[in-house]
């Protein structure tokens, strides 16, 4: 089984620098902890942006990194927890996460919300009021639909395959990441492109490839800890088939996925070429998520072809 992008591996230039960067916002977050300090530096979380951000300025860079690193340590905040107090922890966290989009301060600056309240102190000036809001909103979202799933793990609940697709929009950050690509594309985009079918439909295609990739490479790491958020496991489930016949059925809705990304850019494209820095951003995000995952060893490595380290 093989996952090829068509879409160009690169590497930010300013990946040194944003090492450096987040060796000082680790420090902060991990008290020091030599333990936490080495789990930083093993997931590799600038790579990870200089691969999702390849064309962004260093100022950006940095922020998109504190903010892939909120993501991943939030979700760190509920891994191992019994379902119940998941449930709980993750209420939690959505109202934390309320209260410091609201402009309240945390006082746990080494937790999650530390991070998030620096995050947030940047974003809001850093693109215009109208950015903000979506921006802002989609954080929200993220912790919403986290502790939607968390409800749903405390129930012993297996979504079907199209609530698990909405769920999985929501909670793997892809909107959030995708407001972050519109400036390293070159800005906010207008309005009226936001609010349009065409803009939506791009997003939402380049969404759905970006987390059935990941759902497979992640697959056997998940099933060792015994999650089952995981598409994988949500087909083999409702379809009642065979683990092999499922991954076949994440690689096919990979391909169907992809064909529909490349006519609703086309689409786009042909609507408003003044957005093709935007474009090229989120094949970025789809491509360098990819990359990093495999080069950084976090889950097993399915695709042979198509890498090219930039």
């Amino acid at each position: 089984m093989s996952i090829d992008l068509p879409f160009p591996s690169a590497l930010n230039p300013q990946v040194d620098l944003l090492d450096e960067h987040l060796a000082v916002v680790a420090g902060r977050c991990a008290g020091n902890s030599t333990a936490e300090l080495k789990r930083w530096r093993a997931v590799q979380f600038d790579r990870l942006a200089a691969r999702m951000y390849p064309e962004a300025p260093i100022d950006l860079l940095a922020l998109t990194a504190e903010a892939l690193v909120w993501l991943f340590e939030y979700d760190d905040c509920l891994v191992g927890l019994p379902p119940e107090a998941g449930r709980l922890e993750a209420r939690e966290l959505m109202r934390s996460t309320a209260w410091i989009l609201s402009g309240g301060q945390t006082r746990r600056p080494a937790h999650p919300m530390g991070l998030l309240s620096d995050v947030c102190g940047r974003a809001r000036t850093i693109a215009g009021r109208a950015w903000w809001f979506r921006f802002s909103r989609d954080v929200q979202d993220f912790a919403d639909l986290m502790y939607e799933e968390g409800c749903s793990r405390a129930e012993h609940r297996l979504p079907s395959p199209g609530s698990y697709r909405q769920l999985r929009r929501g909670t793997s950050g892809w909107a959030l990441l995708t407001d972050l690509a519109e400036l390293a594309g070159g800005g906010p985009l207008p309005d009226d492109v936001v609010s349009c079918e065409h803009y939506h439909r791009l997003r939402w295609a380049a969404g759905d490839v970006a987390c059935a990739v990941n759902d497979l490479l992640s697959y056997p790491k998940e099933l060792a800890a015994q999650e089952y958020h995981n598409l994988v496991m949500v087909l083999q489930h409702s379809r009642r088939v065979s683990v092999a016949e499922a991954k076949e059925m994440v690689t096919e809705t990979i391909r169907e996925r992809l064909d529909d990304y490349q006519l609703a850019r086309d689409e786009f494209l042909c609507w408003r070429p003044s957005a093709a820095g935007y474009v090229r951003a989120v094949e970025h995000l789809m491509r360098g998520s990819l990359d990093w995952s495999l080069e950084c060893g976090r889950y097993p490595a399915l695709v042979d072809g198509g890498r090219d380290h930039g």
